[in-house]
């Protein structure tokens, strides 16, 4: 039986070195209740146990006299045993753990066996006693048990800096190998996968938890807090866990309790070992998301119609920019992806409804709401007003897109619906023009009527050609299509290099040949007696021929087809310049037509349309060098009858700007005209104003202008001083009457040229309607007097003895007579710069008049200059020509 409480003494020794903090009490009480149950069982084997000792005598521990105490002794005699608590550290009162964290493992007690100890127990008895090294157990137990712990052994359970910055940097098993091996945490990172990239696919490997990843940086540093959190709880008491925390902020007062052992774990996982809480680094870290991702440049597709793209982009991309730079964003435009409109799509690749366009703009996501709230805004401003044409066709693509930006109003032709057709069921051209504000719109609306208006009166012009016949079949002349400014072409004869060679003074003139000058003799005396010759052109008879090829007579053809109203006033002018063509496909750099001879080019210029054709006025290159005399300032205007052929021409002489001293007037003192916004274009009710600057030409100096929309009445208009009020009209001259004209290619030549013949008649004051004796009034006020005033338009239309005239020709400019020609009687010669009021063109061209009063010698004259002129090839006389003296 002392055996078996030797055994007994053992278990519990070994059970009480495993419980390494405060279980000794334990122990020891259930140790006494063993001895109790068993002191019954000692007493009647006592005889036995007697005789035992008799002949084993009792034997001493091992070191008595250091290792064992009188506790000890009191064990072996069974007697119960007293450990006596620590003044100094109280035990937990519970071995119960927090719920966050399971109970420890219970470890194995480790066996250390002296070495020294052993060599002599086997050198004496063979073979060691099991208790000894059980009884050393034992006693190490309790020495480490009265150890205090200090703060050393505290920190020594903080991560390295490095492992907490790879836990928050995701990287995979920083913090989930420091958990126990069936930790929760750990299960579900390895269930989720926490290795390096996944491979393959399914449904797994989206579940995978990739390195750097938010996933993997909240699971490792949660894991990796909680197990030093762990380490922390199960190695120390709170009361210990207090202490360090005194002692580690001496200054700083705490509560009496502290908080629960949690709390204060917490407390020193922040403040000592810079470890704070996973849930304050997920808020954080959604926090830092949020505002990268507020400054995130993101892509975000914006849909624009054309319209819309247009007022965006302003004249020249302006707008565009101004808003990027506003908005801080990268925005470029591109055709809209079928898959972003939403339309069909045909199987050629077209698309079913109207084009659109798309912004694609870069920056952050307040910069795109910006721009969505400027594009709504922007919607909701527009100006959208739909224009019936007076005549004639649809207008141009091309046509459009020059008044589109002329007027920064967008304008395009539009399908007629059944309200929009006229009584009779015919259909009509109408163009929806959208502007970012009134005046806009209304600048688009006059330019699209004198448009639709012009390609209806050209349609009406006959082209006939000019060609020379060549004296020798072998020698037939070659004619192509060249290029002349943008997608537009100009038929023109194929010239070859030819050797050098003596040519005569009547030779010159074609050939662009300079003679030299005699001692005495200026340039334009030279210049007079050369066109003064009456020759032959050349080598052969300029002939004009229609365009299929057939002779014609140019006095018959003008004169007998005019109207048939004598007037006492029968003009011809003759404006040099080029006849142009537009290429059917803009795409293309390639000619239309190549070289031919003339019957082939003939045919193909009586193929194309009317309205791919138009005139480019131009200078003859004879004249460059000339300096101009006379000049004279005049604004032109001149209107076309809607239906007919009846025209009206205004001529209004400006004064010269080293005329005008008018006595100064204060603002206060004058006053503007009204601006009530009309609709309709019944100019009877309202005037139009520009906004461009109104210079007329070299020395014309007029300002800026806006223009009054309505007209100002009595109860509206001040008083005006009388220098204001009263100004002295300027001299004017308006006719009435009918107009020819023809369009003359000569390829064998350098320019081309207008013939227009007027059959026209003064107008008697009393019939000149209101709008425009209103109008000359104002323009004569604008000129003559200083007052604070805006340059009026001229009224877009006007009804005539029950005839509507709409306005074609707007223009101010200054015209020069060259002092030549003497031999041609009633013609003369002018050169022009002109400012085109509507469209803001400037453009400087040549002119010969004839007054149509010389009968046949007179008019074979003026065609014979106007061939002469013509004929003068630019390269030579443009490069020896001097800038003229002011």
């Amino acid at each position: 039986m002392a055996v078996r409480s030797r055994v007994k003494l053992l278990s519990g020794a070994r059970y009480l070195t495993a419980s390494r903090h405060g279980a000794l009490s334990a122990y020891s009480t259930s140790f006494v209740q063993e001895s109790k149950t068993s002191k019954q069982s000692l007493d009647d084997e006592s005889g036995s146990v007697a005789s035992s000792r008799s002949n084993h005598p009792p034997k001493e521990p091992p070191d008595s006299d250091s290792h064992f105490d009188s506790s000890a002794a009191k064990i072996f005699s069974h007697q119960p045993v007293i450990v006596p608590r620590r003044p100094v550290v109280r035990p937990p009162p519970t071995l119960t753990l927090p719920p966050s964290v399971s109970s420890p493992a219970i470890r194995s007690a480790i066996i250390k066996r002296g070495k020294q100890d052993v060599g002599k127990e086997r050198d004496t008895n063979g073979e060691g006693e099991p208790g000894d090294d059980l009884w050393s157990v034992y006693q190490g137990s309790l020495n480490e048990r009265d150890a205090d712990p200090s703060i050393d052994d505290l920190m020594a359970l903080r991560p390295l800096p490095s492992t907490i910055s790879a836990a928050l940097d995701g990287v995979l098993g920083a913090g989930r190998t420091l958990l126990p091996e069936k930790h929760q945490l750990r299960l579900d990172i390895e269930y989720l996968g926490a290795q390096e990239a996944p491979v393959g696919g399914g449904p797994k490997a989206k579940k995978k938890v990739v390195a750097g990843s938010g996933k993997a940086k909240k699971l490792e540093y949660s894991s990796l807090y909680e197990a030093t959190e762990r380490s922390i709880s199960q190695k120390f008491t709170v009361a210990q866990l207090r202490h360090f925390e005194e002692e580690l902020n001496p200054g700083r007062r705490y509560r009496s309790k502290g908080g629960s052992k949690q709390k204060i774990i917490h407390r020193i996982m922040h403040e000592q070992f810079r470890m704070m809480h996973p849930i304050s680094v997920q808020n954080q870290v959604a926090e830092l998301t949020s505002k990268v991702e507020e400054r995130k440049s993101i892509y975000i597709f914006h849909s624009v119609s054309p319209s819309e793209l247009f007022i965006l982009l302003g004249r020249d991309g302006e707008n565009l920019l101004n808003v990027s730079k506003q908005l801080l964003l990268n925005v470029s435009v591109d055709r809209e992806h079928p898959a972003q409109s939403g339309q069909p799509w045909t199987s050629n690749g077209t698309q079913t409804a109207p084009t659109r366009f798309a912004l694609r703009a870069s920056g952050t996501k307040a910069s795109h709401q910006k721009l969505k709230k400027y594009l709504e805004e922007l919607r909701k401003s527009v100006i959208t007003r739909k224009v019936v044409l007076p005549t004639g066709p649809p207008l141009l693509q091309s046509r459009l897109q020059r008044i589109s930006r002329t007027a920064d109003a967008f304008c395009e032709n539009v399908t007629q619906s059944l309200e929009d057709s006229k009584d009779d069921g015919l259909p009509q051209a109408l163009v929806l023009i959208t502007a970012r504000d009134a005046r806009n719109a209304y600048t688009a609306e006059r330019l699209v009527q004198r448009a639709a208006l012009e390609d209806a009166h050209r349609s009406h012009i006959t082209l006939l050609s000019q060609v020379r016949l060549s004296s020798s079949d072998s020698s037939k002349p070659e004619y192509a299509l060249y290029p002349f400014d943008t997608q537009n072409f100009r038929l023109q004869r194929c010239r070859d290099a030819k050797p050098e060679r003596d040519v005569d003074e009547d030779e010159a003139i074609i050939l662009g040949e300079r003679p030299h000058l005699s001692k005495g003799e200026d340039e334009g005396q030279k210049v007079t007696s050369l066109l003064a010759i009456e020759d032959n052109l050349g080598d052969g008879d300029a002939t004009t021929i229609s365009l299929a090829g057939e002779a014609v007579d140019l006095r018959r053809l003008l004169f007998d087809t005019s109207s048939s109203s004598q007037g006492p006033l029968r003009k011809v002018v003759a404006t040099f310049g080029h006849v142009v063509f537009r290429s059917p496909n803009p795409s293309s750099l390639l000619p239309p037509l190549g070289p031919t001879s003339s019957g082939p080019a003939l045919q193909w210029t009586r193929e194309q349309e009317s309205n791919s054709r138009s005139f480019a006025p131009g200078v003859v290159p004879l004249l460059v060098r000339l300096k101009p005399s006379s000049p004279r300032l005049a604004h032109q205007l001149q209107y076309h009858q809607v239906e007919g052929d009846g025209v009206v021409d205004v001529s209004v002489e400006l004064p010269s700007m080293d005329n005008i001293n008018p006595e100064p007037v204060s603002v206060a003192e004058a006053a503007a005209p009204g601006r009530d916004a009309i609709d309709h274009l019944e100019l009877a009710e309202k005037h139009g104003e520009s906004d461009s600057g109104r210079a007329l030409a070299s020395s014309i100096q007029a300002e800026a202008a806006h223009q009054s929309e309505s007209e100002p009445t009595e109860e509206t208009e001040p008083a005006l001083p009388a220098s204001v009020a009263d100004p002295d009209p300027l001299p004017f001259e308006i006719s009435i009457g009918t107009e020819e004209v023809a369009e003359i290619m000569m390829p064998d030549s350098t320019l081309d040229m207008t013939l227009r013949v007027s059959n026209t008649s003064p107008l008697e004051s009393a019939h000149i309607p209101e709008v425009l004796r209103s109008y000359l009034d104002d323009l004569s006020k604008f000129f003559t007097t200083d007052a604070d005033m805006f340059q009026p338009d001229p009224p877009q239309m006007f009804h005539l003895g029950g005839r509507q005239f709409i306005l074609v020709k707007n223009t101010s400019g200054e015209s020069s007579v060259a002092p030549i020609l003497f031999n041609a009687p009633g013609s003369s010669v002018t050169t022009e710069t002109t400012l085109d009021l509507e469209d803001n063109a400037q453009s400087t061209f040549t002119q010969v008049s004839y007054d149509g009063v010389h009968g046949t010698q007179g008019w074979e004259a003026f065609l014979r200059l106007c061939q002469t002129l013509a004929a003068k090839p630019y390269g030579q006389e443009i490069h020896q020509a001097k800038p003229s003296a002011p």
